[in-house]
């Protein structure tokens, strides 16, 4: 079996010889290589801005700096004396 490129101009040819060219198909049989040249140079482009947006959004937003919050855990905490305080009983 011959090596047949699908996509070159001979191969269109042979496949409409006898045919309406003017259907449309031969048309788009035609322009197909460029329209998928087209389209994967296109899916490159937005391939590339979709992963570097995350970088640009890093660089263009400002650093902010840590703040180091001190937290008490009740461990910490020293326990207050509780006084005990006697109740007196009133007797009526």
């Amino acid at each position: 079996m011959a090596k047949v490129d699908l996509s070159s101009q001979a191969w269109c040819d042979l496949v409409f010889s006898g045919k309406n060219k003017a259907y449309g198909a031969y048309k788009m049989r035609e322009t197909s290589p460029r329209r998928h040249n087209i389209a994967v140079i296109l899916v490159i482009v937005i391939a590339l801005i979709g992963f570097s947006i995350p970088t640009l959004i890093k660089m263009a937003t400002p650093k902010q700096k840590e703040v180091m919050t001190e937290v008490t855990t009740l461990s910490q905490l020293e326990e207050p004396e509780v006084k005990q305080e006697e109740m007196k009983r009133i007797e009526p």
